[in-house]
This record gives C-alpha cells, sequence and structure tokens, in this order.
C-alpha cells in the first residue's frame, strides 16, 4: 500500500480541486460538461493506469543513471522555465507586457475579489483580447517542456542543489 500513497494524494488533491470547480466560493462557467466530465475521467484513469503499470514494470526504473549534476545546465533551464513561466502568465492574465510589473496587486486584488477578477478576465475574453504575440504562444509549448525539466532536475538532484537553488526551485 505505500508504493500507492503518491498516487493516492495525487488523486485526492485533483478530485479536490473538480470539487471546488463546482461547488466552491466561483461560479465558474462551463461551456460544454458532458464532454469535460469524459476527458476528466480519461484523464484520472490514464494517469491511474500508468501509475500502475510503472509500479508494475519497476524493472524499467532501476536504470543506473551517472547523476552528475551540472549547475550550467541548471541555469540553463531555469532561465527557459521563467521564460515559460513569464508567457502562461501573460497569456493567462492576457498583460500587454511580459514582464510583471504589478503581479502583487493582482494578486492581491484576487485573494481579495477574486469573483470580479474572475468576471472582468471572462468580459475581456467575450471582447475578442487574447495574447498579443502569435509566435511567443507557439514558443510557449517549447518552454514548457523546460517547466517540467527544471522540476526533474530540482527533485532529482534536491541533495546536490545549494540554498540559493533551493529557493529559485521553490519560487519557481
Amino acid at each position: 500500500m505505500k508504493k500507492y500513497l503518491p498516487l493516492v494524494l495525487v488523486e485526492v488533491y485533483l478530485l479536490f480541486t473538480l470539487l471546488f470547480y463546482y461547488f466552491g466560493p466561483i461560479q465558474f462557467r462551463g461551456h460544454n460538461t458532458g464532454l469535460f466530465l469524459m476527458l476528466m475521467f480519461i484523464y484520472h484513469g490514464a494517469f491511474i493506469l500508468g501509475y500502475y503499470i510503472s509500479i508494475r514494470t519497476h524493472k524499467f526504473n532501476k536504470i543506473k543513471i551517472d547523476k552528475k549534476f551540472s549547475s550550467k545546465f541548471f541555469y540553463f533551464v531555469l532561465f527557459f522555465a521563467l521564460l515559460g513561466i513569464l508567457g502562461t502568465y501573460q497569456n493567462l492574465m492576457l498583460a500587454p507586457s511580459i514582464i510583471p510589473y504589478n503581479i502583487f496587486e493582482e494578486v492581491a486584488r484576487g485573494a481579495s475579489e477574486p469573483g470580479l477578477v474572475y468576471l472582468g478576465r471572462m468580459n475581456a475574453i467575450s471582447d475578442g483580447l487574447n495574447s498579443n504575440s502569435r509566435v511567443f504562444n507557439i514558443l510557449s509549448i517549447f518552454f514548457a517542456f523546460f517547466k517540467f525539466l527544471f522540476i526533474f532536475l530540482s527533485l532529482y538532484f534536491w541533495k546536490d542543489l545549494n540554498f540559493f537553488k533551493k529557493i529559485f526551485y521553490l519560487i519557481n
């Protein structure tokens, strides 16, 4: 049972977010509830199946990997991961700039009046406002890979990271 604990914890978290989506304090507009629920069912099923297959074929997980930590590679991946985060921020918040100069004000406003922030964003989307740079949107797919790679590198080499690199990981 101990080997299934990470699966249970992640599934509880994911199911909690779905409950929050449906019964939380903010009413989110859904366009096609049946399709959404079907995709969520497939997503959770694939996640559980993938974890189960990984546990059952644990021989593949015991491949010897040469544990050499490279600071240059860490900062290279960190740079592109930060670009990915800034691009995602620009796309989600419909910001005019990639530099989040007012992020603290927006976080405070989102925490104090989340319904108004959500409504304002939905109104902006319905008015046709979207992200300005198509090229940057395409590059954000490339940057998303670096976000996941950064998380993996930081977790895998956690013991080799110094204090500042651990702070970078926690901020990112």
